[in-house]
């Protein structure tokens, strides 16, 4: 799929748009912030419609191996692990859900659980700061 479509240039003619879509509707801001020159370059070859197949295509197959690979190598007991959450500020049924499951995974892993708002999927494009922390504040 990935080699027909790039032979017919359409993640060059279409990924940048879609990207920026994508990019609109996952953020609280409402835009990309990488470089359109860069996303450009990005969507030339068709490097990246496979890895999104690749990705997507393997997702529910990935999180089953990773959930094994817990069971018989777990995480070593003193390393530091946050979860942090994205809380879009909406007090929907969806990002309430959204938010719980985020702590049970916290529970599961023995992990800080952090919340962060105005954030959307792109935590890192509307928070970098939160993000940052995160990852610096680890004991």
């Amino acid at each position: 799929v990935a080699g027909a479509a790039t032979a017919l240039a359409v993640p060059y003619l279409l990924g940048p748009t879609t990207r920026r879509a994508m990019a609109r509707l996952s953020t609280v801001r409402r835009e990309d912030l990488a470089p359109a020159p860069l996303v450009r370059h990005c969507y030339r070859t068709g490097r990246a419609l496979r890895a999104l197949l690749r990705e997507n295509g393997r997702y529910l197959d990935t999180a089953a191996e990773l959930d094994e690979l817990r069971r018989t190598r777990p995480l070593a007991e003193d390393l530091p692990v946050t979860v942090l959450a994205a809380d879009d500020g909406c007090r929907t049924r969806r990002t309430e859900d959204w938010l719980a499951r985020q702590r049970e995974l916290a529970a599961l892993l023995g992990a800080d659980f952090r919340t962060t708002a105005p954030a959307g999927h792109l935590v890192m494009f509307d928070r970098p700061d939160a993000v940052a922390s995160a990852v610096l504040d680890t004991h």
